[in-house]
């Protein structure tokens, strides 16, 4: 993992507090990155993998005339491997 896989971009702070403030929240980031790694490393599926597979879940709503529903999308073996690994840790 580099820092380029938190797709930092130069910010300019001047007050401390607001520097303070990134730095921290790039920080959790990188700690929420490399632990979900760590959880997932016995499923041989990659951070950038898991973020792909499971951008694509989602709910969405259909309208047919006045008829109007809400569908969730299907999990793949990928996405419940995924979530049983993050969930049973």
């Amino acid at each position: 993992m580099s820092k380029s896989d938190l797709q930092e971009r130069p910010i300019f702070h001047r007050k401390l507090e607001r520097i303070r403030g990134h730095l921290l929240i790039c920080f959790c980031s990188l700690l929420v990155m490399k632990e979900t790694e760590r959880i997932l490393a016995p499923t041989e599926i990659s951070l950038v993998k898991t973020i792909q597979i499971l951008g694509k879940i989602g709910q969405g709503e259909v309208i047919l005339g006045k008829l109007k529903t809400t569908i969730d999308s299907e999990l793949g073996d990928e996405a419940k491997t995924i979530y049983r690994q993050i969930l049973g840790h």
